[in-house]
């Protein structure tokens, strides 16, 4: 005769338990996935950054990190001035998809305006379309050749996405940049500690 005891508790407990760690592993790992990416984009934005000091300091010309946005897919491209005009110098960098991640333009400390701005610019077309009003980029990052100072684009941007937010802060007088996590504080006033902080080091 068979013996039909049926699942102890303790079996029952363990396998609703292994049921709950694999459904918390398939629902957590795509969000702390996406969460790194945002550190990564941060990352690939403060080397072209930083990249666009370079050349605008080293190259010949006038050079530009441009911040664009093409079927809802960021990107940056370094541009130089020729002729006139703004043209590509070089291939733009991919930082990320708009529905994922939020670039985010707060607090700025010279030439562009200071309120939250969501432009687009096809990446077909050069930076002078901006002028039309219909198409433009979410931020433009230039350099004066002789000292470095960040003559356009200096402040604070974040970058959101999944719950986590980084901030790129460029300073004015220096053209330094580095990454943070956002904080509490409010971005004029953290910027402008930060930035005699960034000052005195310097």
């Amino acid at each position: 005769m068979r013996n039909n005891k049926g699942f102890s508790l303790l079996e029952v407990l363990i396998a609703v338990m292994i049921i709950s760690i694999a459904l918390g592993l398939f629902l957590i790992t795509p969000s702390a996935v996406r969460r790194k990416e945002v550190s990564k984009y941060a990352h690939i934005l403060k080397e072209e950054i930083e990249y666009a000091k370079a050349l605008s300091m080293t190259r010949e010309g006038q050079w530009q990190l441009t911040i664009f946005e093409e079927e809802d897919r960021i990107y940056v491209v370094q541009e130089k001035k020729s002729d006139g005009s703004w043209t590509r110098g070089f291939s733009p960098v991919f930082i990320g998809n708009k529905s994922d991640i939020t670039y985010t333009k707060t607090w700025l400390g010279n030439a562009l305006e200071e309120e939250e701005k969501s432009f687009t610019k096809n990446p077909e077309e050069d930076s002078t379309n901006a002028e039309s009003g219909e198409e433009k980029p979410y931020r433009i990052y230039q350099f004066d050749r002789d000292t470095g100072e960040c003559i356009i684009g200096s402040g604070v941007l974040e970058i959101k996405g999944r719950g986590k937010c980084i901030e790129i802060i460029v300073y004015e007088e220096t053209g330094r940049c580095e990454i943070q996590l956002a904080s509490s504080k409010g971005n004029g006033e953290k910027y402008g500690e930060r930035r005699q902080q960034g000052d005195q080091s310097d």
